[in-house]
């Protein structure tokens, strides 16, 4: 088993999907900050979910491209 498939095994419990309200933890502290504004979500509004989605992509592509200078 490589790595990364052992890393997905051992977070298998914690990494649970959306739809059971678990948001999932990756260890990288940065990208469970963005993540953590998807708690929630389920419940609100449809005519919400855009907003917070797109501020959770712009948190994780800065977190996960720090080398990229921000695009606005």
């Amino acid at each position: 088993m490589t790595e990364p498939d052992q890393q997905a095994d051992q977070q298998g419990e914690r990494g649970a999907t959306a739809e059971s309200g678990t948001i999932p933890v990756t260890g990288q502290p940065a990208v469970d900050h963005a993540l953590t504004a998807l708690q929630g979500l389920e419940s609100e509004p449809l005519t919400d979910h855009h907003d917070r989605l797109a501020a959770v992509h712009e948190e994780l592509h800065a977190a996960l491209n720090p080398d990229q200078p921000d695009a606005g």
